[in-house]
C-alpha cells in the first residue's frame, strides 16, 4: 500500500503507507478516484507558497500528502459510527470542520475557524471522520463521485449568487469550474447562458455540452453575448478563469445591478476603478470560497438526476502518470484529469 506524498518542489514520491484502523467516529476509506486540482499543481511545483497547511515526517522533513478531491469505498468502520456501512461507496468532504464556531452553526462550514485539511486522496488508505463521508446513490458511480468536491465548488458559487431561471448569465472560463457552473445552472433552471473562452478546444467541448459559447479573443465579443442572452445585458456574471482581463471583461458586461462572482484564485493584484466600474450601473462584486455540507449533498442530488455528464471533459489515467498529467494540465492540455488509484 502507498500514499502519494511530496517532499519538496517537483518532488513527488509513493511512499509506503501501513493502513490505521479508525478511531472512534471515523471511517478507513480506500480511495478509487482522485482529481487534479490547481492546488494540487501548486503544491507539487512550489509547496511553501501552496497554502497548504505542510505536515512533516518526525524527522521534520516536509511529507505533505496529496490529493483531495476523492471517492472511495468504505473499508472499516470506527467506533460509534452510524449510517453508512463496509463496502458503501462515498465522496470525501476534504476538510473536518469544527461544527461548533458562528460559522458552522450557520451552515457555512466552509468558513470554519477551526478547520483540518484532510489530504490523502492519492493513497490506498485514507481514514476521515464520519461527518465528512457522502454516501453516493446507485445512480452515481466512483468515477464521477471524485467529481463532487469541485462541482460543489461551482453550485456554491451560483448559491451565493442567488441566480433565478429569470437571469441571465455570462461565464468566463471553460475549464472544470466554468463548466460546473454551466452544469448547476442548468440544474437550476437557468436557460440563458453563455460561456466566454479563448481556447478553441475547450469552446468546442463546451458547445458539445450544450453550451453556448463565445471567443473571448474575438473583436465584438460584448456583441455576442449580449446577442445570445438578450435583450439586454447579463445580469449575473461568474469569473472561473482567473486572469485579469476576463475578470474585466465579465464586469463591463453587466446590466444594471448585475452581480460578478469570482470563483477563479487570482494570484497577482490587479487595478481597476470601482467608480467606473461599478458605481454608474450600481453593479456589485462578490467573492466565493469552497462548498457548504448543503452544496456538497445537492451536487450529490444533481448528478442522480443526471445534470453532471463526463464525455469530451474528463479523461482518466493510472495513478502514476500523477507527474505527467500535472505537466499537461499546466500546459493547458486536457480538462480534467482523475487518476485511479
Amino acid at each position: 500500500m502507498y500514499t502519494t506524498t511530496v517532499h519538496g518542489a517537483h518532488d513527488v514520491r509513493f511512499d509506503d503507507l501501513t493502513p490505521v484502523s479508525p478511531g472512534t467516529g471515523e471511517v478507513r476509506i480506500r480511495p478509487a478516484f482522485n482529481g487534479i486540482c490547481g492546488s494540487d499543481i501548486h503544491l507539487i511545483e512550489n509547496p511553501e507558497t501552496s497554502g497548504y497547511v505542510l505536515r512533516h515526517d518526525a524527522d521534520g522533513n516536509l511529507a505533505m500528502p496529496v490529493g483531495h478531491e476523492f471517492s472511495g469505498t468504505v473499508e472499516e468502520l470506527g467506533e460509534g459510527v452510524t449510517g453508512v456501512s463496509v463496502g458503501d461507496r462515498v465522496a470525501v468532504f476534504p476538510f473536518a470542520y469544527c461544527g461548533e464556531c458562528e460559522a458552522c452553526t450557520r451552515g457555512m462550514e466552509e468558513c470554519c475557524e477551526r478547520p483540518t485539511d484532510l489530504p490523502g486522496g492519492l493513497s490506498s488508505s485514507v481514514t476521515v471522520p464520519q461527518r465528512c463521508v457522502f454516501p453516493l446513490p446507485e445512480s452515481v458511480d466512483l468515477h464521477l463521485g471524485a467529481l463532487v468536491e469541485p462541482m460543489a465548488v461551482a453550485w456554491h458559487a451560483v448559491r451565493l449568487a442567488e441566480v433565478t431561471p429569470e437571469d441571465a448569465v455570462v461565464i468566463a472560463g471553460a475549464g472544470p469550474i466554468g463548466l460546473g457552473l454551466f452544469f448547476a445552472l442548468r440544474a437550476q433552471g437557468v436557460e440563458k447562458v453563455v460561456i466566454s473562452e479563448p481556447s478553441t478546444e475547450r469552446r468546442e467541448v463546451a458547445e458539445a455540452l450544450g453550451a453556448q459559447v463565445v471567443d473571448a479573443t474575438a473583436s465584438g465579443f460584448s456583441a455576442q453575448v449580449r446577442a445570445l442572452v438578450g435583450p439586454g445585458r447579463p445580469t449575473v456574471g461568474f469569473d472561473a478563469a482567473g486572469p485579469a482581463p476576463a475578470f474585466s471583461a465579465v464586469l463591463r458586461l453587466l446590466g444594471l445591478r448585475g452581480r460578478t462572482v469570482v470563483v477563479a484564485i487570482h494570484t497577482r493584484e490587479f487595478a481597476f476603478n470601482p467608480t467606473m466600474a461599478l458605481l454608474a450601473r450600481e453593479r456589485s462584486i462578490l467573492h466565493t470560497y469552497a462548498y457548504s455540507v448543503a452544496d456538497f449533498r445537492e451536487v450529490i442530488e444533481a448528478m442522480a438526476q443526471g445534470h453532471y455528464p463526463t464525455d469530451g471533459w474528463v479523461e482518466v489515467r493510472p495513478a502514476s502518470e500523477l507527474l505527467d498529467a500535472v505537466e499537461d494540465l499546466t500546459a493547458g492540455e486536457g480538462s480534467k484529469i482523475l487518476l485511479e488509484i
